[in-house]
């Protein structure tokens, strides 16, 4: 579902990018919900989110 919005040309680089992107916002969420409760937990979905909607994503 995310790979025809990475908006290369070439299929298989956006898989790959979506495949890396679903992994990051997965592995973020999960990270902050096991230090919930702790400053941490905003900074790991911050820096997440920056990278993510940033032009140096994968």
């Amino acid at each position: 579902m995310l790979a025809p919005l990475m908006g290369a040309d070439q299929p298989d680089i956006n898989r790959q990018k979506a495949l890396v992107d679903y992994s990051l916002m997965v592995g973020a969420l999960t990270l902050a919900r096991a230090t919930r409760g702790d400053a941490l937990s905003d900074e790991i979905l911050d820096a997440a989110r920056a990278f993510l909607t940033s032009d140096t994503a994968v």
